[in-house]
């Protein structure tokens, strides 16, 4: 009987023991699980920050990069094309612009690193006068001689072909003899100061100015006064601040410069770019800025050019103005001492003012009057100058 009891407890504290360890298995296991679990979801937690604050990194580097543009030309608020998304680091960042107004604007800015994204905005404005329109027009001072012109030659002014082309409430000016040949239409006023010629079926819907004027009675729909008319004045830009700006933000070229219709957009650096030679633009990219040339500037290309503050156009020193192509262009085309021949389709806002003969002949349907006197750079265009008369700031960041 002792025997059977002796051997029950036996059996009795190996079953305990087993039970024991059972459990203390159990707890290992779940211990050991647990902390898998919670190793793991550190890992996930630590993998999940890191890209939150590299996506945060990257919104706010390509909001920054929005800003450094608009600063310098606000206009350009209003060019989605130059806020494409972006791969920055190991991520991305894509920018939205949302203009408020005619001087704020609101920067959105989403970066994405892994799984994060963040998305950052600020607000902007411009503080310059004159922030009304892309240009900043009312920031040009008043329009006074050859810049109250559409269109001012210092020699002669041809007009052929056919089609008809309106200047609105521009005026047309020739120094010397303004002629139009086969079936060309001017809608516009026009003057000489020495004779309004008109030939075959050639028509001016507008008034006519000069010593001389030689058309059929029909030819000329408005008012034809005959008498002296005074040389207008073409004006010597001086073109150094233009130089040292772009010498201060690496746009100075030397050589002769082609740029094919390979070469996509043209954007200088500071909006403006300074050619020690010819320069011909054959591209059907845009061009955004001033393009500046001491020898001939030559246009084929369908690509528009945009304007940067209120810097000129293109601007030939030495040289001609040729423009050929059918992309649009905005602000002064300006000849310092050459002249300006257009055969091109293209159509104009602005003005143009060239020393030397003026020829036009082709399709060219529109040129609309603007203000274009030019607003020089400040200084040499260093970092922080108001170089386009924008001036520009972060007033608020939302997130």
């Amino acid at each position: 009987m002792r025997a059977v009891r002796a051997t029950y407890n036996r059996e009795q504290k190996r079953g305990a023991a087993l039970l024991t360890l059972m459990i203390i298995m159990l707890l290992v296991v779940g211990t050991v699980a647990y902390m898998v679990k919670d190793a793991k979801q550190q890992a996930f937690a630590v993998t999940h920050v890191r890209d939150y604050l590299k996506a945060q990194a990257y919104a706010e580097g390509g909001a920054n990069q929005a800003y450094s543009l608009l600063k310098t030309n606000f206009a350009l608020r209003l060019d989605p094309s130059r806020f494409p998304p972006t791969s920055y680091g190991d991520g991305t960042y894509d920018v939205t612009i949302t203009s408020v107004g005619t001087n704020k604007a609101v920067i959105s800015c989403v970066g994405q690193r892994g799984h994060s994204t963040v998305n950052v905005m600020c607000d902007i404005q411009n503080f310059a006068a004159g922030t009304s329109s892309p240009g900043g027009t009312n920031a040009v001072p008043p329009a006074v001689g050859a810049y109250t012109f559409a269109i001012v030659s210092g020699g002669p002014m041809g007009w052929s072909g056919s089609g008809n082309i309106n200047v609105g409430t521009g005026k047309l000016h020739g120094n010397g003899q303004f002629k139009m040949t086969g079936s060309k239409q001017v809608t516009g006023n026009i003057s000489s100061s020495v004779k309004v010629w008109l030939t075959g079926s050639t028509k001016i819907s507008g008034n006519a100015a000069a010593p001389v004027i030689t058309a059929s009675g029909s030819a000329i729909t408005g008012s034809k006064t005959v008498g002296a008319v005074p040389n207008v004045v073409i004006p010597d830009i001086d073109l150094t601040p233009y130089y040292n700006h772009a010498l201060a933000h690496g746009e100075v070229l030397n050589g002769n410069q082609h740029f094919p219709a390979s070469s996509g957009d043209l954007a200088p650096d500071g909006g403006i770019m300074w050619v020690n030679g010819n320069l011909k633009i054959a591209t059907s990219g845009k061009q955004t800025g001033c393009f500046i040339a001491t020898g001939d500037i030559d246009i084929t290309g369908s690509g528009d050019q945009v304007k940067v503050g209120n810097f000129p156009a293109f601007v030939s020193r030495d040289g001609t103005v040729d423009i050929s192509g059918s992309g649009k262009s905005h602000g002064l085309i300006y000849a310092k001492t050459g002249g300006f021949d257009k055969s091109g389709s293209g159509d104009h806002t602005g003005s143009i003012i060239v020393n030397g003969d003026f020829d036009a002949s082709g399709s060219w349907s529109l040129l609309t009057y603007e203000n274009s006197t030019p607003v020089a750079p400040v200084g040499s265009g260093g970092s922080g100058e108001a170089t386009t008369g924008d001036r520009v700031g972060v007033i608020a960041w939302q997130k």
